[in-house]
């Protein structure tokens, strides 16, 4: 069995992920409503369009 890691490194993994979620998350919150809402994209383009990016 392998052994556990330390919580540091955990955290470390999680920190240096936190740019990543961050980058989705401006996607998910002001581009897709951007998308349908003022540039009249259907919802199926804009997140065909967010999945590209």
């Amino acid at each position: 069995m392998a052994a556990k890691l330390p919580a540091r490194l955990l955290f470390s993994y999680g920190l240096g992920d936190a740019g990543t979620g961050l980058a989705a998350t401006v996607q998910g919150f002001y581009l897709f409503p951007f998308f349908t809402e003022f540039a009249g994209l259907s919802a199926g383009l804009a997140g065909t369009v967010l999945m590209v990016l």
